[in-house]
């Protein structure tokens, strides 16, 4: 198992796959500043990783930009050495796009897709003074197969996904540390 120096910043922590990077990181002796709406499920996975890790807990709603903004500012100051941002919260919706109203659809993207935008643009000025750092967003398979009745989830992980792509090109033709990858 490769060791990881300095700390990462998972959004989307207290549950599923952040909760599984954020254990996978702690182990690999990574500190964490972790962040969800669940402030019981951040502060019980702090406990079960916290021992010899430096972990901060963070309640943020990624469909809020000036949420993500306070968790960019405070996990940096909690951890200046943190150089990997990992964008992974996301909901899902299942309906047809007749049943799906717009309401519903501009929540889904408030999070899966404007969550990543925020999140991007709060940690990349401190991310660009590290030696090297990455950002990590997630998408989906969906962006490769498109199924029925998810079309609201599929368009906002196409969006991830072009996003993510352009940043990437854009921060190599800056020569930036800052690396990008889209999962």
């Amino acid at each position: 198992m490769t060791a990881i120096r300095g700390a990462a910043a998972i959004t989307g922590a207290a549950s599923g796959i952040g909760r599984a990077l954020a254990i996978e990181l702690a182990g690999r002796g990574c500190d964490l500043a972790l962040a969800d709406r669940d402030e019981a499920g951040l502060k019980t996975l702090a406990a079960e990783i916290g021992r010899g890790r430096k972990v901060s807990v963070h309640r943020v709603d990624v469909g809020e930009p000036t949420d993500i903004a306070r968790f960019a500012s405070e996990a940096t100051a909690a951890h200046p050495e943190l150089g990997i941002v990992v964008n992974n919260a996301g909901v899902a919706l299942m309906g047809s796009f007749e049943e799906i109203d717009q309401a519903q659809m501009d929540w889904l993207f408030d999070i899966n897709f404007w969550g990543v935008v925020h999140g991007t643009r709060a940690f990349l000025p401190h991310l660009k003074t590290r030696p090297e750092a990455h950002i990590v967003n997630l998408s989906s398979i969906f962006v490769i197969i498109a199924p029925p009745g998810q079309s609201a989830y599929a368009a906002a992980k196409f969006a991830v996904r072009g996003f993510s792509e352009s940043v990437r090109h854009e921060l190599a033709v800056a020569g930036s540390p800052v690396q990008l990858s889209v999962v």
